[in-house]
């Protein structure tokens, strides 16, 4: 009996390479989300944070562009180089809130005053580590299939980063 490549057959049924391929485009999809999530979320900042600076507010601007932009693109295309480099921004963007959580910003109208944490700055950071974490994956080169409980877990992310971005206190990042 030869393997089948119909999408419906489980994984389990389907030649490794075929798995490995549904796997990096199903990841691909995921961080397409995060990343679009991430950016929608950064927008809400942005509006914000440019009451109190242009500085901060035009930060989130970009970034949210970048975010939205970055995430169609490694959807369409995921490049290594791409990958590299969402995962350094996605990483940075944690360090900067962990800084601003916990010792504050040092420059700006709030200079060294921690803020506090909010539903929306713990669902853009939760989607920021996502989105490090698969870009890390798919630059393995033995990337396994994805199993039912990793796939069950992202989609959860995916499903709590979403709610928190419409149901969120819109006034904190």
């Amino acid at each position: 009996m030869e393997p089948t490549t119909d999408p419906g057959v489980s994984a389990v049924h389907r030649p490794r390479s075929d798995a490995i391929t549904a796997t990096r485009q199903e990841l691909a999809l995921l961080i397409c989300a995060f990343s679009i999530i991430a950016g929608a979320i950064h927008v809400e900042a942005a509006i914000g944070h440019f009451e109190e600076t242009w500085l901060y507010g035009g930060f989130f601007a970009s970034l949210a562009v970048f975010q939205l932009v970055w995430g169609v693109r490694m959807y369409s295309r995921p490049a290594p180089d791409w990958l590299r480099l969402g995962s350094a921004v996605s990483l940075a963007v944690v360090g900067i809130w962990l800084v601003s959580r916990t010792v504050g910003i040092p420059f700006g109208p709030e200079a060294l005053q921690p803020e506090a944490v909010g539903p929306l700055d713990a669902a853009a950071t939760v989607d920021e580590l996502a989105i490090a974490g698969i870009c890390f994956l798919l630059l393995e080169q033995g990337l396994p299939a994805m199993t039912s409980v990793r796939r069950l877990a992202s989609y959860v992310f995916l499903t709590t980063t979403t709610l928190a971005l419409f149901l969120g206190n819109h006034s904190a990042h």
